[in-house]
């Protein structure tokens, strides 16, 4: 074989392979933007135009690109899944998830015993380490990371679970412990399933600021301000998995949520409402 047809070959090889290792480095390497003072500014004019306000200190000023994952759930409802968590508790020799106390609803879930077992005096580090003891006894975080906040409500301490993945959480599945005395009064799941994961390739995400402008002329043409946002989050979303035990692609989202409580989900990918 000449050797000018084995150098073409060889040339052609490399670009190949240099095409994989560069497709291979963009799905692992993070790009992000950050949100100058100017477009804040004018994005704080915007929505207050639209009847919508916000602490301009809520904005994020800096994102990146976002992981994709699927995820498959153990379970396909929250009344299996409330089953293996109390088949667990009672192999324990613990009462949690006992179905006398426990009520669920599709993809949520409530333990809220009578007569809770007393236990200790808590405060604010000891109610989350108990809780989370819990999670951990109980097997109840499945196959992805959690973390917990805890605040102080009604006289109680709450301790709130949420899935994550990549330092971002899933913020439609929740896990809530309430404390209060000196027992776990409640445990609230919502579509909490217990999840397995795979891991993917990397997304761009669309500007928080085009998100804010695009739901504050939206709400205002429906006629539903004045509003207040109290918090912008970017995050995932699995949504409704209708009793069925499924694989689905986890869809990266920023979530707005509004003094009220009611919570809007945009694709952060394209910017479609959800």
């Amino acid at each position: 074989m000449e050797w000018s047809r084995v150098k073409s070959i060889m040339i052609g090889v490399f670009f190949i392979v240099n095409l994989v290792l560069f497709a291979s480095y963009m799905g692992t390497t993070r790009t992000g933007m950050t949100i100058n003072s100017e477009t804040l500014e004018n994005t704080v004019i915007i929505l207050r135009n639209n009847n919508v306000s916000i602490d301009p200190e809520l904005i994020p000023r800096k994102m990146q690109d976002i992981r994709v994952f699927d995820t498959l759930n153990r379970f396909e409802y929250a009344a299996a899944a409330v089953s293996s968590f109390w088949d667990k508790a009672q192999s324990l020799g613990l009462d949690y998830f006992n179905p006398e106390a426990t009520v669920t609803d599709g993809a949520s879930f409530e333990y809220k015993p009578e007569n809770p077992p007393t236990i200790k005096h808590f405060n604010e580090r000891t109610a989350q380490a108990y809780a989370k003891g819990i999670v951990n006894k109980l097997e109840l975080g499945g196959g992805m990371s959690v973390e917990s906040d805890v605040s102080f409500e009604d006289g109680g301490y709450v301790v709130a679970f949420y899935q994550v993945y990549e330092d971002s959480r899933v913020l439609d599945t929740r896990l809530v412990f309430e404390i209060k005395g000196d027992a776990v009064t409640r445990i609230y799941g919502k579509n909490w399933l217990c999840e397995e994961v795979t891991g993917g390739g990397l997304s761009p995400v669309r500007p928080v600021t085009e998100i804010l402008v695009n739901f504050a002329v939206a709400q205002n043409n429906e006629g539903k301000g004045p509003l207040t946002i109290s918090d912008v989050r970017l995050g995932y979303f699995i949504g409704d998995r209708n009793g069925k035990k499924s694989t689905i692609t986890v869809v990266p989202v920023w979530r707005i949520t509004v003094s009220s409580g009611e919570e809007f989900y945009y694709d952060a990918r394209n910017g479609d409402l959800l």
